[in-house]
Order: C-alpha cells, then sequence, then structure tokens
C-alpha cells in the first residue's frame, strides 16, 4: 500500500541521513585524531631537538672547559719554568721555594719592574694593580687540576681578571715564551694590551712543554698582532 510504502521510505531517508552523520561523525574524530597525533608528534619532535641542544651544549660547554683547563695548565707548567729558569740564572732560590714566592720576588727585579711599568704606561694600567697580580698568577692557574702537554700556552680571558692578563702577557713576553689569546666567546683572537719592546735576540733558556725540559739557546723574538707572541730557535 502507499502508506506502508512512505513509512518504508521515511525509515530509509532517516537511516540514510543516519548513516551519513555517523559517517561524518566518524571522519570528524579520525580528523581530531589525526591532529592530536600530529600535535603530540610534533611536541615530542620539539622536546627532542630541545634535548639535542642542551647535549650538543652540554658538550661544547665541557669541551671548552677541558680546553681552558688544558690551557690553564700550561699557563702553570710556563710559570714552573720561569721559576726554574730564574734558579738556572744562579738566583739564590730554594727546590722548595713556592712558585708564587719566586715570581713575587721577580717584582723586586729592577729589569723587570721596569719592563712591567712601561708595559703599564702604554694600556695607561696603575703599576702597582698589574705588580700585585703576579705574584699570584701560579695560584690561579694551579686551581686547575688537568695537567696539559701540548706546545701552546693558551690565555682565556675568562679565567682572569683584566690585570692578570696584563701581567701574564707581560710576563710571558718578558721570558719569551709563546701564547695564544682567547676572548670572552672563547675565541682565538688578538691579545688585547701593549707591550713594551724587550732585545730581541739574546741567550735564554726556552720553554718547551711538550718534552717538559729545557735548552740553551739563541731566540730569536718578534710579534704577532694576530694571535701574539712567536718565537724562533736558532
Amino acid at each position: 500500500s502507499k502508506a506502508a510504502t512512505k513509512i518504508v521510505s521515511f525509515f530509509e531517508a532517516v537511516t540514510k541521513d543516519l548513516v551519513m552523520n555517523l559517517m561524518k561523525q566518524n571522519e570528524r574524530e579520525k580528523l581530531d585524531l589525526t591532529k592530536d597525533l600530529m600535535g603530540e608528534k610534533e611536541r615530542e619532535k620539539l622536546d627532542l631537538t630541545n634535548r639535542i641542544t642542551k647535549l650538543e651544549n652540554d658538550v661544547k660547554d665541557r669541551t671548552e672547559l677541558l680546553l681552558r683547563s688544558k690551557g690553564m695548565c700550561n699557563v702553570r707548567g710556563a710559570l714552573e719554568f720561569i721559576r726554574s729558569t730564574n734558579r738556572l740564572q744562579d738566583k739564590i732560590i730554594s727546590f722548595r721555594e713556592p712558585t708564587d714566592n719566586v715570581l713575587t720576588r721577580l717584582t723586586q727585579d729592577e729589569r723587570f719592574i721596569s719592563y712591567l711599568n712601561q708595559t703599564c704606561s702604554l694600556n695607561n694600567s696603575q703599576y702597582k694593580d698589574v705588580e700585585g697580580c703576579v705574584g699570584g698568577l701560579y695560584y690561579t692557574a694551579l686551581k686547575k687540576k688537568l695537567r696539559g702537554h701540548d706546545n701552546d700556552v693558551e690565555i682565556y680571558a675568562r679565567d682572569w681578571s683584566v690585570n692578570e692578563v696584563l701581567a701574564l702577557g707581560a710576563l710571558l713576553r718578558y721570558y719569551n715564551i709563546l701564547y695564544y689569546y682567547y676572548d670572552d666567546q672563547g675565541d682565538l683572537a688578538e691579545y688585547p694590551y701593549k707591550l713594551a719592546k724587550y732585545p730581541y735576540k739574546l741567550a735564554e733558556y726556552t720553554y718547551n712543554p711538550a718534552m717538559e725540559t729545557t735548552k740553551l739557546a739563541t731566540v730569536v723574538m718578534w710579534y704577532d698582532d694576530k694571535i701574539g707572541h712567536r718565537r724562533h730557535v736558532v
């Protein structure tokens, strides 16, 4: 009958609409789930990226610390060399006398006083402030526990005060010791201070931290604005 046909058609239409709505709802849920999964993956990716960056920075910091420590230890070796040089020059220094004491006594040497005074004048620095740092340089270097064996003495600005950098540069120049200077960012840079002129050719003990020995030689000195002081032994 017509009535029965209409009822069937009605239920078919309702069923069709219900199915369509369910399909649409299912698609929306799938889309929402996909978005949630993508968002979660992005968050995981970002978190992983941040962790990798943090680890890379940590490795970089630890590597820099290791290099700075090695450079500091080479400074220590250079200062120990200066102590032995003073003794080899027939100055009355006991083997047991602390290196800091030897450096402090060096500030009473007329030639060194004159050289340090000239260097301070070139940089408009107070002599007493710079001279007062000399005796404590070895203690500062000693605080690092690692010991380097490379040929290079490296001054890292982060490890020293301004006056210590000037005192250390002057001291190493005075004893014809090659060194490299690194700025606050840890980059190789030009030594930031002017150093007084010193006789370019003289008999001197040369420093070789790799061999940990000294030898008497004629040392020819010259200045390199980019990396500090180089020497050539002939």
